[in-house]
């Protein structure tokens, strides 16, 4: 059994150096991921999609602003910093 080290519930900054160093199509280094990996330091793997996150071998549920931030940053539509909170399954 393997035990996380990360919480059921992530409260994640998305702040606008993360925007600017983002990757568009990128779920590795995506404005997101560079969050969780920031505060997340230890992560392994975090991949951030549309509908979830995987870091490691934990899963979380994203809310549809998130959704909608991911499709318009990869658009290059213009995004703003924003918080978030997702919770694992």
């Amino acid at each position: 059994m393997i035990i996380s080290s990360l919480p059921a519930k992530l409260h994640i900054n998305v702040t606008q150096d993360h925007i600017d160093n983002g990757v568009k199509d990128n779920c590795k280094q995506c404005p997101v991921a560079l969050a969780i990996i920031e505060q997340y330091p230890d992560s392994k793997m975090v991949k951030v999609f549309p509908d979830y996150i995987k870091i490691d071998t934990n899963y979380y549920n994203v809310q549809e602003s998130l959704s909608d931030f991911v499709f318009d940053f990869d658009m290059e539509e213009p995004e703003k910093p924003f918080a978030f909170v997702a919770e694992r399954w």
